[in-house]
């Protein structure tokens, strides 16, 4: 702040840019409605003769565009468009929709008309539903895609660059509660953080991480005791030096640790 304050003053504000300037190109009302138009008004589209396959120069459907919103979505897929198309990226509409919170609806409409839960190969960043799904933070369409053959363990490249899979990145934004769903659906509970070095040589588990992750936001010690569910090894250590339940007693998470020592942990 008193950076900021150090500059002398400019003798005239530079204007800011018109509103022209900041439209992005090549957006269409018909997009705009998909987007954030009610279900009337997109109704309305449709019925003055708006192609249900339409889609944007990089393959983006009305159908994508439309997702979460099960009710237009709905009236796309009533006029048989292709619930499985995918834009040139390689998502396909269920991989949109399963990146929003409140998409459960939306999510059940899509696998009920056909949608794939395996994306296969050639998808940006090698995503999936799955992973894309862990962001939202909520447990139950997780579920669903489990009970669709998704791949509890298919790894997406954060950022382009840095392979992370659904475990390792749910531990990181610390839901517990789709921690114990991705467990459920297979995931790999004993998976190591490799931090840029070679998998074989990593020590750090999931566990680990989770002792920290699950204080943040839950403090009940049901929540501790729903991070550690399932795990074989709650004494595990990182380098041979810190385990969970040495982190938990030193930052003074009660729930966590009761919780781990119930599990068998030990220092």
């Amino acid at each position: 702040m008193a950076l900021t304050l150090a500059p002398p003053k400019a003798a005239k504000p530079a204007p800011a840019p018109g509103v022209a300037e900041l439209e992005p190109k090549g957006v269409q009302l018909w997009m705009r409605t998909a987007l954030f138009g009610t279900p009337k008004e997109f109704q309305s589209l449709l019925d003055r003769g708006l192609d249900p396959a339409s889609h944007t120069d990089g393959g983006t459907t009305l159908l994508m565009l439309a997702a979460p919103d099960a009710a237009k979505m709905k009236m796309l897929l009533d006029r048989g468009v292709d619930v499985n198309a995918k834009a040139k990226s390689g998502f396909t509409a269920l991989m949109v929709a399963s990146l929003y919170r409140g998409s459960l609806e939306g999510i059940q409409l899509l696998l009920d008309k056909g949608a794939s839960a395996a994306p296969g190969t050639g998808v940006m960043f090698n995503a999936s539903p799955l992973l894309l799904a862990v962001f939202a933070g909520e447990p139950a369409p997780l579920e669903l895609l489990h009970s669709k053959r998704a791949d509890a363990n298919r790894k997406m490249l954060l950022l382009g660059a840095l392979p992370a899979s659904p475990m390792v990145q749910v531990v990181a934004i610390g839901e517990p509660e789709v921690i114990c769903a991705l467990a459920a659906a297979g995931a790999n509970i004993k998976e190591h953080d490799c931090r840029g070095r070679p998998f074989e040589r990593c020590r750090q588990v999931w566990l680990y991480a989770a002792a920290l992750c699950v204080h943040g936001r839950f403090r009940r010690r049901s929540h501790g005791e729903s991070a550690v569910e399932g795990v074989r090894r709650p004494d595990a250590a990182h380098q041979g030096r810190e385990t969970a339940l040495s982190q938990a007693k030193r930052y003074h998470y009660g729930h966590i640790e009761a919780a781990l020592e119930k599990a068998g942990a030990r220092e």
